[in-house]
Formats: structure tokens, C-alpha cells, sequence
């Protein structure tokens, strides 16, 4: 129940590949800006968990984060074989900068 590894900082760099491999990984769901309305989300129904930017999600843990994207929950398939650890931080530290997208 918890991720085995400690979390990432979030620097410059870790956002940065976080969101190249969102954008390889999520945004067909998620939407390129974590609002569920990638090409098959927005298609399909997605539960509000497929809003990234919104507060349900933005207020998880980090490690309960980093678990559904290892694990996968619901329609979400797991990553484990896609992702490392690291990796996984590295979108985990994204997502949470999609927070800032619902302020503006």
C-alpha cells in the first residue's frame, strides 16, 4: 500500500520529463492539461478521478498517486512495466503542477 521508493523533488528537470512522458502516457485520457478530455476521454465516460486538476485528485497523497499510476484503478491500466519508479515520480510531480492550471 505504499510506493517503495522515496518521492523526487520537484525541480525544473523532474516537471520537465513528467510532462514529456504524461504526454506520452496520459493525455489520451487525462487531456494534455489533466481535464479528462484527451481523445479517449472525453469519448468515453471517465469517472471525475479522470480530472487530474481538480481537487478530488490534487488532494491525494503523493504516494497514493504514484500507486494508480503503478497499479492502475478502474479503467486505468497499470504502468508498472511501462514506468520506473523514478518516472513515476516525475509524472507524479507534474500532475501536481496541473494544480496551477485551474487557478488561472
Amino acid at each position: 500500500g505504499e510506493p517503495a521508493t522515496a518521492p523526487l523533488p520537484a525541480t525544473d528537470n523532474s516537471l520537465a520529463r513528467g510532462q514529456t512522458l504524461f504526454g506520452i502516457y496520459c493525455s489520451v485520457c487525462h487531456g494534455p492539461q489533466g481535464g479528462g478530455d484527451g481523445p479517449l476521454g472525453r469519448d468515453s465516460y471517465l469517472p471525475e478521478t479522470a480530472v487530474l486538476n481538480g481537487a478530488r485528485v490534487q488532494n491525494l497523497a503523493d504516494g497514493d498517486i504514484f500507486l494508480v499510476i503503478t497499479n492502475g484503478k478502474n479503467r486505468m491500466p497499470s504502468l508498472s512495466e511501462q514506468l520506473s519508479p523514478g518516472e513515476t515520480w516525475d509524472i507524479v510531480n507534474y500532475v501536481r503542477s496541473l494544480s496551477a492550471v485551474t487557478a488561472e
